[in-house]
């Protein structure tokens, strides 16, 4: 069961209680007038019904009455899009992945994505996850790619959050708690309101997010917990009418305990035995152990134990480092001491910690009808991941996997104006990314290696004559790069009839790479690959 509940304050109080019914996106019209809807997917208003691309716009009624919380639910809005909290073989809410049509890519890195988040247009590196929905006033769902407005990374399509814009004459709140009988519970709320009246204005936002693990590991602890808390802040300043300064700044932090997953090995489940084979070096032929039909749910499953239990650890076993020789050093030192990109939360627990940091700045002025844009933001996201590497209750082995992004992009445009035949714009960006991350078995890894008679499932702590050692994998950063972008791109309109428009896109785009290799004191070197770009895009609307 979901309660929710609304608080509204302005000049009166009212309180709702709505319901968790799914929500229409707003493309739907009442019984007597179809209702308008303006959207900005090409950098300009447009009416939804008229642009010619497929979009589908949520609003913030949508959000509300819909119990829309994130992506999640987002995506259950907007046909052809997906959205997935765990991204590549990382379990939780560490990598996130956006979906478009069935596009996928098969490694996770920002560089190589097919579809991307942009917040009030600023792109989001790895952005998917936590994001406070209370100061939206409408998020678009934009299928097909999008390289002439949007730019790299969104031949999928792009998710565009639009922040809502504080009052200027009065001021309100709002305050939205909604709560579950399964320990979920999410709280948010906003204030905003004029600080000098119709010229300068600013919003204050918070969410409070936090649910227990659905599930009991043989050790105690429970599998799934998650907390999010959230703050954001938007300034408008409007000194003329021509002059309009917008700017925002949101910091979000991630708490979260081990993820709610676990192995089904296929050696000890296998239901396909004597449909597949591998073939080895030499020839060899030998029978492959899948699952084929239904996976065997919590009960029904076998684990390498041979108990009816799906298990995990959900603690780090501080006699582990006395077996590795650490002497009297703990976890929590073990982790502090080694080598972390900087600004990475150190760890001694397993779990999650996700801290980030957004900024934006977008200045528009008008003069005779024409509009120049400036847009820039900053983006500052470090995490750590610490898991049990096997997802078995045996203490076989745990991993590291600290992350770090860091992006800076501008963007300036010049549009014509909007309401003749021809109509165009021109632009030019430049965008600037660092991403710091192993995701090939962790920075630091340590573990039981071999058992007695090579069964390397057996409990290592609890079997003699074991083979045991220390292998960290550090510095090992397959999947982290150095990004440089500079695009130039531009649209023409035409109005052959009333009913008839012929539309003209492009960008020219040169990209700098710097992919994997070992990290160092001045950045990525030993073993990387440097690459370089340089495409033009087009794309013609009838």
């Amino acid at each position: 069961m979901t309660r929710n509940t609304r608080l509204t304050l302005s000049s009166a109080v009212a309180l709702v209680i709505a319901s968790a019914l799914p929500a229409t996106p707003t493309l739907a019209q009442d019984s007597a007038t179809l209702e308008e809807v303006i959207v900005t997917a090409r950098k300009r208003e447009e009416n939804l019904q008229e642009i010619p691309i497929a979009i589908t716009a949520v609003s913030a009624a949508d959000i509300l009455e819909g119990d829309v919380t994130g992506l999640e639910d987002i995506a259950a809005l907007a046909p052809g899009f997906y959205f997935f909290n765990q991204g590549g073989s990382q379990p939780g809410r560490y990598n996130t992945q956006l979906r478009f049509r069935g596009l996928n890519q098969a490694q996770f890195s920002p560089s190589f994505e097919t579809g991307a988040l942009f917040v009030d247009g600023v792109y989001v590196l790895n952005g998917g996850t936590s994001l406070s929905l209370m100061d939206i006033e409408r998020v678009e769902v934009i299928k097909g790619p999008q390289a002439a407005y949007f730019g790299r990374n969104t031949f999928g399509g792009a998710v565009n959050f639009i922040t809502r814009d504080p009052s200027m004459d009065e001021f309100s709140g709002e305050l939205s708690v909604s709560g579950t009988d399964r320990s979920r519970f999410d709280v948010s709320g906003i204030v905003e309101g004029p600080i000098i009246q119709d010229k300068l204005a600013g919003s204050l936002s918070f969410r409070m997010y936090d649910k227990e693990g659905q599930f009991t590991a043989s050790d105690g602890g429970t599998l799934g917990d998650e907390e999010t808390w959230a703050l954001n802040g938007k300034l408008v300043w409007q000194p003329t009418d021509a002059l309009t300064v917008k700017l925002r700044a949101a910091y979000t932090e991630d708490d979260d305990g081990p993820p709610a997953q676990a192995y089904i090995a296929g050696r000890t489940n296998d239901s396909c035995a004597g449909k597949t084979i591998q073939v080895k070096a030499g020839g060899t032929a030998n029978p492959y152990n899948f699952i084929c039909g239904q996976v065997p749910s919590v009960g029904q499953a076998v684990p390498v134990t041979g108990s009816k239990i799906i298990d995990g650890n959900t603690q780090l076993p501080t006699n582990l480092l006395n077996l590795f020789g650490f002497g009297p050093l703990n976890i929590q030192e073990a982790y502090a001491n080694q080598d972390l990109p900087s600004g990475v939360p150190s760890m001694g627990r397993l779990g999650l910690l996700r801290e980030t940091l957004r900024l934006s700045a977008h200045i528009t002025y008008e003069i005779n009808d024409y509009s120049i844009d400036f847009v820039a933001g900053h983006n500052d996201q470090k995490a750590n991941f610490v898991r049990d590497f096997d997802l078995s209750g045996f203490s076989n082995g745990y991993s590291s996997d600290p992350q770090s992004l860091d992006d800076t992009s501008f963007e300036l445009r010049l549009t014509s104006p909007q309401d003749g035949r021809l109509r165009w714009s021109l632009g030019v960006n430049h965008y600037e990314q660092e991403f710091t991350s192993s995701l090939a078995g962790g920075n630091f890894f340590f573990g039981c290696f071999g058992a007695e008679g090579g069964n390397t499932n057996s409990p290592c702590l609890n079997v003699g004559g074991l083979t045991v050692g220390l292998g960290p994998f550090a510095n090992s950063w397959a999947q982290s790069d150095e990004t440089e972008v500079l695009g130039v791109f531009g649209s023409v309109d035409f109005d052959i009839t009333d009913r008839l428009t012929v539309t003209l896109e492009g960008r020219q785009q040169n990209d700098s790479l710097t992919k994997g290799g070992v990290i160092s004191e001045e950045g990525l070197l030993n073993g990387s690959t440097e690459l370089e770009f340089k495409e033009f895009l087009p794309r013609a609307i009838v």
